[in-house]
Protein backbone atom coordinates (compact mmCIF):
# COMPACT_ATOMS: atom_id res chain seq x y z
CA UNK A 1 0.00 0.00 0.00
CA UNK A 2 2.54 2.46 0.78
CA UNK A 3 4.44 1.92 -2.32
CA UNK A 4 1.23 2.46 -4.17
CA UNK A 5 0.69 5.57 -2.41
CA UNK A 6 4.31 6.99 -3.34
CA UNK A 7 4.13 6.52 -7.15
CA UNK A 8 0.38 8.25 -6.98
CA UNK A 9 1.95 10.80 -5.46
CA UNK A 10 5.36 11.12 -7.67
CA UNK A 11 2.49 10.82 -10.82
CA UNK A 12 0.89 13.89 -9.25
CA UNK A 13 4.08 15.61 -8.54
CA UNK A 14 5.08 15.41 -12.54
CA UNK A 15 1.32 16.36 -13.80
CA UNK A 16 1.49 19.75 -11.81
CA UNK A 17 4.90 19.92 -13.42
CA UNK A 18 3.65 19.42 -16.69
CA UNK A 19 0.87 22.10 -15.93
CA UNK A 20 2.86 24.85 -14.80
CA UNK A 21 5.10 24.30 -18.18
CA UNK A 22 2.07 24.13 -20.19
CA UNK A 23 0.82 27.30 -18.39
CA UNK A 24 4.62 29.11 -18.84
CA UNK A 25 4.19 28.14 -22.71
CA UNK A 26 1.04 29.41 -23.11
CA UNK A 27 1.93 32.66 -21.34
CA UNK A 28 5.04 32.98 -23.26
CA UNK A 29 2.76 32.77 -26.63
CA UNK A 30 0.25 34.88 -25.82
CA UNK A 31 3.03 37.31 -24.91
CA UNK A 32 4.31 36.48 -28.54
CA UNK A 33 1.28 37.05 -29.77
CA UNK A 34 0.19 39.73 -28.15
CA UNK A 35 3.91 41.58 -29.55
CA UNK A 36 3.41 40.46 -33.21
CA UNK A 37 -0.97 41.50 -33.45
CA UNK A 38 -0.15 44.74 -31.31
CA UNK A 39 3.19 45.97 -31.32
CA UNK A 40 3.40 48.05 -34.19
CA UNK A 41 0.62 49.98 -32.73
CA UNK A 42 1.58 50.54 -28.93
CA UNK A 43 5.39 50.92 -30.25
CA UNK A 44 2.91 53.92 -32.00
CA UNK A 45 3.29 56.78 -29.45
CA UNK A 46 0.17 58.85 -30.53
CA UNK A 47 -1.85 55.70 -30.36
CA UNK A 48 -1.52 55.83 -26.68
CA UNK A 49 -0.33 59.37 -25.98
CA UNK A 50 -3.78 60.41 -23.78
CA UNK A 51 -3.33 56.98 -22.12
CA UNK A 52 -0.07 57.21 -21.27
CA UNK A 53 -0.05 60.77 -20.12
CA UNK A 54 -2.35 59.67 -17.82
CA UNK A 55 -0.79 56.90 -16.43
CA UNK A 56 2.48 59.23 -15.83
CA UNK A 57 0.03 61.80 -14.14
CA UNK A 58 -1.49 59.64 -12.07
CA UNK A 59 2.48 58.14 -11.37
CA UNK A 60 3.43 61.28 -10.45
CA UNK A 61 0.19 62.72 -9.36
CA UNK A 62 0.65 65.87 -11.40
CA UNK A 63 -0.53 66.89 -15.07
CA UNK A 64 1.97 65.04 -17.41
CA UNK A 65 2.50 67.01 -20.70
CA UNK A 66 4.38 64.96 -23.49
CA UNK A 67 5.58 67.24 -26.32
CA UNK A 68 8.37 64.88 -27.83
CA UNK A 69 8.30 61.47 -29.35
CA UNK A 70 6.90 58.69 -27.45
CA UNK A 71 8.22 54.53 -27.73
CA UNK A 72 7.18 51.36 -25.92
CA UNK A 73 9.59 48.43 -26.21
CA UNK A 74 8.29 44.88 -25.35
CA UNK A 75 11.63 43.32 -24.79
CA UNK A 76 13.58 42.38 -23.06
CA UNK A 77 11.26 44.41 -20.07
CA UNK A 78 7.91 46.69 -21.34
CA UNK A 79 9.11 50.19 -20.98
CA UNK A 80 7.52 53.29 -22.15
CA UNK A 81 9.68 56.16 -23.27
CA UNK A 82 9.05 59.79 -24.04
CA UNK A 83 10.47 63.13 -24.58
CA UNK A 84 10.28 66.81 -23.78
CA UNK A 85 7.76 66.07 -20.43
CA UNK A 86 5.81 68.96 -18.84
CA UNK A 87 5.01 67.93 -14.92
CA UNK A 88 3.00 70.32 -14.11
CA UNK A 89 2.04 71.29 -10.46
CA UNK A 90 -0.11 74.28 -8.16
CA UNK A 91 1.31 77.53 -7.16
CA UNK A 92 3.86 77.96 -9.37
CA UNK A 93 5.86 73.80 -9.15
CA UNK A 94 6.78 72.44 -12.20
CA UNK A 95 9.17 69.84 -13.76
CA UNK A 96 10.40 69.56 -17.25
CA UNK A 97 12.59 66.37 -18.66
CA UNK A 98 14.35 66.14 -21.49
CA UNK A 99 13.52 61.84 -21.08
CA UNK A 100 10.66 59.91 -18.86
CA UNK A 101 10.96 56.23 -18.78
CA UNK A 102 8.45 54.02 -17.16
CA UNK A 103 9.37 50.37 -16.67
CA UNK A 104 5.62 48.63 -16.96
CA UNK A 105 4.28 45.52 -15.66
CA UNK A 106 4.08 42.76 -18.18
CA UNK A 107 1.09 41.49 -17.30
CA UNK A 108 -1.65 44.62 -17.30
CA UNK A 109 -0.14 44.98 -20.35
CA UNK A 110 -1.06 41.84 -22.74
CA UNK A 111 -4.90 43.05 -21.11
CA UNK A 112 -4.76 46.40 -22.83
CA UNK A 113 -3.92 48.17 -19.55
CA UNK A 114 -0.47 50.09 -18.14
CA UNK A 115 0.77 50.13 -14.57
CA UNK A 116 4.41 51.55 -13.81
CA UNK A 117 6.91 50.07 -11.29
CA UNK A 118 9.61 52.26 -12.03
CA UNK A 119 10.16 56.04 -13.01
CA UNK A 120 13.07 57.92 -14.28
CA UNK A 121 13.78 61.37 -15.24
CA UNK A 122 17.21 62.22 -17.57
CA UNK A 123 17.86 65.72 -16.75
CA UNK A 124 14.99 67.31 -14.89
CA UNK A 125 14.41 70.89 -13.94
CA UNK A 126 12.42 70.60 -10.71
CA UNK A 127 10.89 73.63 -9.10
CA UNK A 128 9.00 74.05 -6.15
CA UNK A 129 7.55 76.66 -3.93
CA UNK A 130 8.73 77.51 -0.39
CA UNK A 131 6.70 77.45 1.59
CA UNK A 132 5.19 73.49 0.09
CA UNK A 133 1.54 73.83 -0.15
CA UNK A 134 0.32 71.69 2.94
CA UNK A 135 3.45 70.73 4.10
CA UNK A 136 4.00 67.27 4.68
CA UNK A 137 1.06 66.28 2.88
CA UNK A 138 2.33 67.35 -0.53
CA UNK A 139 5.05 65.35 -0.06
CA UNK A 140 2.61 62.23 0.29
CA UNK A 141 2.36 60.01 -2.99
CA UNK A 142 -1.28 59.12 -4.07
CA UNK A 143 -3.59 56.95 -2.41
CA UNK A 144 -3.66 54.22 -4.53
CA UNK A 145 -0.06 54.42 -5.20
CA UNK A 146 1.81 50.97 -2.96
CA UNK A 147 5.20 52.02 -3.88
CA UNK A 148 7.19 53.54 -6.04
CA UNK A 149 11.24 53.94 -7.35
CA UNK A 150 11.75 56.81 -9.17
CA UNK A 151 15.78 57.35 -10.22
CA UNK A 152 16.98 61.71 -11.27
CA UNK A 153 19.49 61.78 -13.34
CA UNK A 154 21.76 64.74 -13.92
CA UNK A 155 18.68 66.55 -12.83
CA UNK A 156 18.30 70.28 -10.90
CA UNK A 157 15.85 70.84 -8.41
CA UNK A 158 15.21 73.72 -6.80
CA UNK A 159 12.56 74.66 -3.31
CA UNK A 160 12.58 77.71 -2.78
CA UNK A 161 16.14 79.94 -2.79
CA UNK A 162 18.15 76.82 -2.18
CA UNK A 163 19.46 75.08 -5.64
CA UNK A 164 20.63 71.94 -5.87
CA UNK A 165 22.58 70.63 -9.53
CA UNK A 166 23.74 67.88 -11.20
CA UNK A 167 21.61 65.79 -8.68
CA UNK A 168 21.26 61.93 -8.84
CA UNK A 169 18.66 60.83 -6.46
CA UNK A 170 17.05 57.84 -5.62
CA UNK A 171 13.28 58.13 -4.37
CA UNK A 172 11.44 55.55 -3.20
CA UNK A 173 7.72 56.31 -1.91
CA UNK A 174 4.21 54.60 -0.19
CA UNK A 175 4.57 51.59 2.22
CA UNK A 176 2.01 51.80 4.91
CA UNK A 177 2.68 54.96 6.27
CA UNK A 178 3.19 56.91 3.44
CA UNK A 179 6.82 57.50 3.20
CA UNK A 180 8.97 59.60 0.93
CA UNK A 181 13.09 58.53 0.93
CA UNK A 182 15.64 59.94 -1.28
CA UNK A 183 19.47 59.50 -1.09
CA UNK A 184 22.03 60.52 -4.03
CA UNK A 185 24.77 62.80 -4.95
CA UNK A 186 24.28 66.55 -6.00
CA UNK A 187 26.42 70.04 -5.83
CA UNK A 188 25.74 73.17 -3.83
CA UNK A 189 27.07 75.25 -5.64
CA UNK A 190 30.79 74.64 -6.32
CA UNK A 191 30.86 71.89 -3.06
CA UNK A 192 29.68 68.29 -4.19
CA UNK A 193 27.27 66.47 -1.77
CA UNK A 194 25.88 63.60 -0.38
CA UNK A 195 22.72 64.07 0.47
CA UNK A 196 19.93 61.74 2.60
CA UNK A 197 16.27 62.39 3.01
CA UNK A 198 13.25 60.50 4.86
CA UNK A 199 9.79 61.73 5.56
CA UNK A 200 7.83 59.29 7.41
CA UNK A 201 3.92 59.15 8.06
CA UNK A 202 3.09 61.89 5.11
CA UNK A 203 -0.72 61.27 4.86
CA UNK A 204 -1.05 61.60 8.43
CA UNK A 205 -3.43 64.70 10.04
CA UNK A 206 -0.01 65.58 12.18
CA UNK A 207 3.27 66.81 11.40
CA UNK A 208 5.47 64.42 9.85
CA UNK A 209 8.62 63.42 10.94
CA UNK A 210 11.46 63.91 8.95
CA UNK A 211 15.42 63.52 9.12
CA UNK A 212 17.40 64.99 6.72
CA UNK A 213 21.35 64.84 6.07
CA UNK A 214 24.29 66.63 3.69
CA UNK A 215 27.78 65.25 4.09
CA UNK A 216 29.86 67.91 2.18
CA UNK A 217 32.93 67.70 0.16
CA UNK A 218 34.48 65.15 -1.98
CA UNK A 219 35.79 62.97 0.88
CA UNK A 220 32.43 64.05 3.36
CA UNK A 221 34.51 65.24 6.22
CA UNK A 222 31.53 68.15 7.22
CA UNK A 223 28.33 66.39 8.21
CA UNK A 224 24.87 69.00 8.44
CA UNK A 225 22.06 66.93 9.97
CA UNK A 226 18.24 67.65 10.88
CA UNK A 227 16.21 65.69 13.04
CA UNK A 228 12.51 66.92 13.17
CA UNK A 229 9.14 67.41 11.80
CA UNK A 230 7.31 68.97 8.67
CA UNK A 231 3.41 69.92 9.55
CA UNK A 232 1.18 70.65 6.77
CA UNK A 233 1.19 74.14 7.10
CA UNK A 234 5.41 73.76 6.06
CA UNK A 235 6.30 74.69 9.51
CA UNK A 236 9.87 72.86 9.74
CA UNK A 237 10.40 72.51 13.43
CA UNK A 238 13.96 70.40 14.95
CA UNK A 239 17.52 70.16 15.96
CA UNK A 240 20.28 70.90 13.81
CA UNK A 241 23.87 69.26 13.87
CA UNK A 242 27.04 71.00 11.77
CA UNK A 243 30.46 68.92 12.08
CA UNK A 244 33.39 69.28 10.77
CA UNK A 245 37.26 68.17 11.22
CA UNK A 246 40.48 69.88 10.73
CA UNK A 247 40.89 69.06 7.01
CA UNK A 248 37.18 70.47 5.76
CA UNK A 249 37.53 73.79 7.95
CA UNK A 250 40.23 74.71 6.06
CA UNK A 251 39.21 73.72 2.82
CA UNK A 252 36.18 75.65 3.35
CA UNK A 253 38.91 78.60 4.94
CA UNK A 254 41.91 78.16 3.05
CA UNK A 255 43.21 80.89 4.84
CA UNK A 256 42.73 78.89 8.20
CA UNK A 257 45.46 76.55 7.07
CA UNK A 258 47.52 77.40 10.21
CA UNK A 259 44.82 78.06 12.68
CA UNK A 260 42.34 75.50 11.47
CA UNK A 261 40.66 73.73 14.37
CA UNK A 262 37.71 71.20 14.16
CA UNK A 263 34.00 72.74 14.29
CA UNK A 264 31.03 71.96 15.84
CA UNK A 265 27.72 73.32 16.20
CA UNK A 266 24.44 72.53 17.05
CA UNK A 267 21.22 74.39 17.35
CA UNK A 268 17.07 74.30 17.54
CA UNK A 269 15.75 75.45 14.22
CA UNK A 270 12.12 76.85 13.15
CA UNK A 271 11.45 77.63 9.78
CA UNK A 272 8.22 79.34 7.50
CA UNK A 273 7.77 80.62 4.12
CA UNK A 274 9.31 83.65 5.02
CA UNK A 275 11.58 83.05 8.30
CA UNK A 276 14.32 80.24 9.60
CA UNK A 277 14.79 80.92 13.42
CA UNK A 278 17.93 79.59 14.70
CA UNK A 279 17.59 79.59 18.63
CA UNK A 280 20.05 78.28 21.57
CA UNK A 281 23.17 77.98 18.77
CA UNK A 282 26.40 76.65 20.64
CA UNK A 283 29.62 76.85 18.45
CA UNK A 284 32.84 75.11 18.97
CA UNK A 285 36.15 75.63 17.44
CA UNK A 286 38.66 74.48 18.79
CA UNK A 287 39.38 76.27 22.39
CA UNK A 288 37.02 78.95 21.32
CA UNK A 289 33.10 78.95 22.43
CA UNK A 290 30.27 80.84 20.90
CA UNK A 291 26.86 81.11 21.97
CA UNK A 292 24.09 83.03 20.23
CA UNK A 293 21.14 83.26 17.78
CA UNK A 294 19.89 83.97 14.39
CA UNK A 295 17.28 84.71 12.08
CA UNK A 296 17.22 84.07 7.91
CA UNK A 297 14.69 86.32 6.48
CA UNK A 298 13.63 85.36 2.99
CA UNK A 299 10.94 87.79 1.92
CA UNK A 300 11.16 90.66 0.97
CA UNK A 301 14.90 90.18 0.48
CA UNK A 302 16.95 87.29 1.63
CA UNK A 303 19.30 88.63 5.44
CA UNK A 304 20.84 86.90 7.93
CA UNK A 305 20.55 88.37 11.60
CA UNK A 306 22.74 87.16 14.11
CA UNK A 307 23.39 87.82 17.68
CA UNK A 308 26.65 86.22 19.10
CA UNK A 309 28.52 86.27 22.26
CA UNK A 310 31.96 84.44 22.13
CA UNK A 311 35.42 84.04 24.32
CA UNK A 312 38.90 83.22 23.18
CA UNK A 313 38.16 83.91 19.51
CA UNK A 314 40.84 84.84 17.24
CA UNK A 315 38.94 87.75 15.33
CA UNK A 316 40.34 87.88 11.74
CA UNK A 317 39.19 83.70 11.85
CA UNK A 318 35.45 85.33 12.85
CA UNK A 319 36.21 88.35 10.38
CA UNK A 320 36.90 85.72 7.29
CA UNK A 321 34.34 83.73 8.18
CA UNK A 322 31.96 86.15 7.91
CA UNK A 323 33.16 87.57 4.52
CA UNK A 324 32.04 84.19 3.32
CA UNK A 325 28.82 84.60 4.62
CA UNK A 326 27.98 87.76 2.95
CA UNK A 327 29.21 86.80 -0.19
CA UNK A 328 26.08 84.36 0.09
CA UNK A 329 23.23 86.42 2.03
CA UNK A 330 23.42 89.67 3.63
CA UNK A 331 23.98 90.47 6.83
CA UNK A 332 23.67 91.88 9.92
CA UNK A 333 25.71 91.23 13.19
CA UNK A 334 25.70 92.01 16.78
CA UNK A 335 28.81 90.49 18.66
CA UNK A 336 29.99 90.33 21.66
CA UNK A 337 33.19 89.20 21.78
CA UNK A 338 36.67 88.43 23.06
CA UNK A 339 39.53 87.34 22.14
CA UNK A 340 43.15 88.03 19.33
CA UNK A 341 43.93 89.86 16.19
CA UNK A 342 47.50 88.69 14.82
CA UNK A 343 48.14 87.79 18.22
CA UNK A 344 47.14 91.66 20.36
CA UNK A 345 44.56 90.32 22.72
CA UNK A 346 41.47 92.47 22.59
CA UNK A 347 39.73 92.29 25.72
CA UNK A 348 36.15 93.05 24.56
CA UNK A 349 34.87 94.12 21.67
CA UNK A 350 31.36 94.95 21.04
CA UNK A 351 30.32 95.41 17.20
CA UNK A 352 26.68 96.35 14.86
CA UNK A 353 28.19 94.94 11.71
CA UNK A 354 26.46 95.21 7.73
CA UNK A 355 27.33 93.38 5.33
CA UNK A 356 26.57 92.40 1.71
CA UNK A 357 28.63 91.30 -1.38
CA UNK A 358 29.88 95.07 -2.19
CA UNK A 359 30.97 96.27 1.26
CA UNK A 360 31.58 95.67 4.77
CA UNK A 361 30.89 98.35 7.63
CA UNK A 362 30.48 98.82 11.14
CA UNK A 363 27.89 100.73 12.15
CA UNK A 364 29.50 101.19 15.79
CA UNK A 365 32.65 98.99 16.87
CA UNK A 366 34.06 99.82 20.34
CA UNK A 367 37.07 97.74 21.99
CA UNK A 368 38.97 97.22 24.70
CA UNK A 369 42.73 97.37 23.88
CA UNK A 370 45.98 96.82 25.43
CA UNK A 371 46.74 99.62 28.26
CA UNK A 372 42.89 99.59 28.99
CA UNK A 373 42.46 101.60 25.73
CA UNK A 374 39.24 102.39 24.25
CA UNK A 375 39.11 101.74 20.38
CA UNK A 376 35.94 103.28 18.77
CA UNK A 377 35.31 102.86 15.37
CA UNK A 378 32.45 103.65 12.63
CA UNK A 379 32.96 103.17 8.92
CA UNK A 380 33.88 100.74 6.39
CA UNK A 381 36.09 97.85 7.25
CA UNK A 382 38.62 96.11 5.58
CA UNK A 383 41.88 96.63 3.88
CA UNK A 384 41.08 99.88 3.13
CA UNK A 385 39.06 101.13 6.18
CA UNK A 386 37.74 104.49 5.81
CA UNK A 387 35.46 106.34 8.53
CA UNK A 388 35.76 107.84 11.96
CA UNK A 389 37.52 106.56 14.79
CA UNK A 390 38.54 107.54 18.75
CA UNK A 391 40.76 106.39 20.94
CA UNK A 392 41.30 107.01 24.20
CA UNK A 393 44.19 105.96 26.34
CA UNK A 394 44.89 105.61 29.89
CA UNK A 395 48.60 104.51 29.03
CA UNK A 396 49.92 105.17 25.55
CA UNK A 397 52.91 103.70 25.96
CA UNK A 398 51.20 100.38 26.56
CA UNK A 399 48.73 100.66 24.43
CA UNK A 400 51.43 101.30 21.44
CA UNK A 401 53.53 98.34 22.37
CA UNK A 402 51.20 96.05 22.32
CA UNK A 403 49.93 96.75 18.85
CA UNK A 404 52.93 97.51 17.29
CA UNK A 405 52.71 93.71 15.99
CA UNK A 406 49.81 94.30 14.08
CA UNK A 407 50.42 97.94 12.93
CA UNK A 408 54.50 97.95 12.57
CA UNK A 409 54.52 102.09 11.50
CA UNK A 410 53.33 102.45 14.83
CA UNK A 411 56.13 104.67 16.46
CA UNK A 412 57.58 104.44 20.18
CA UNK A 413 55.64 106.27 22.47
CA UNK A 414 58.06 108.81 24.10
Amino acid sequence: MTGDGEQQRTRQRASRRRATLIAGLLGLAMLIGAAALYGPRLISGDYHRGAIERLASGVVGRPVYIEGPITLSLLPDPQLVAENVIIGGPHGAQVTTAVLKLDLAPGPLLLGRLRATRLALQHPYITLPWPLPGGAEALAPPPWLGSLHATLHDGTFRIGPLRLDHANLSIFTGGPQAVISASGTTMLGKTPAAIALRVDDTGSDGPAPMTAELKLGKDALTTLSFHGALGHDSRLEGVIDIAADKKAVSELLPELQKSSAPLHVTGQLAATGHLAAFENVSAQFGSAQVEGQGALALVPAPLLRITAKGDGLDLGIAAALLARIRSVVPVAANLDVSGTVAGVPIAKANALVLADDRSLRAQSLTATLPGNAELGFAGALGPAAAGHFSLRAPDPAATVAALRPLLPFLPSWP
